[in-house]
């Protein structure tokens, strides 16, 4: 009995330790690789945006961000750490469009500057706020070059 109780602590221990050569990346290092790039806005909260929104993020490797709210584009810089993404105060043109682009666009801006999180499920970006709640969910734009 006690050798079978070994033998078992022992694959478990060689099984741990197996486990943590493939275990994932950190989130800094997801981030530095997958954030980079041009996303299509699919959700604002639990919202999901107008039908052919122009809703887009642009995160460039150097920091910096642009896109379009849904009706007016913006501009700005983010950074991370280990735990946290930060998206400075962002500059917008002031463009009136139809409402239903305005009110999403209130919304976005609302939300996009609160996002403390950013995370890839199924390769679709999912930036949280820093309650741990879904603000922005969005897919590659693989039609857009950067």
């Amino acid at each position: 009995m006690r050798n079978t109780i070994l033998l078992l602590l022992t694959s478990l221990l060689v099984t741990l330790a197996a486990c943590k050569q493939f275990s994932a990346p950190g989130k800094i290092e997801v981030i530095q690789s997958y954030l980079p790039g041009i996303w299509v806005v699919e959700y604002i909260g639990d919202r999901p945006v107008v039908d052919r929104s122009p809703a887009r993020i642009h995160f460039a490797e150097d920091g910096t961000l642009n896109g379009n709210a849904s009706c007016n584009r913006f501009f700005g810089k983010y950074s991370y750490t280990e735990e946290t993404l930060i998206i400075e105060p962002l500059g917008t043109t002031k463009m009136a469009c139809v409402p239903a682009l305005m009110e999403q666009e209130a919304r976005f801006l609302a939300a996009f500057p609160t996002a403390a999180q950013a995370t890839l499920e199924n390769e679709i970006l999912i930036l949280r706020d820093a309650a741990g709640q879904q603000i922005i969910r969005a897919a590659r734009d693989e039609s857009e070059t950067e």
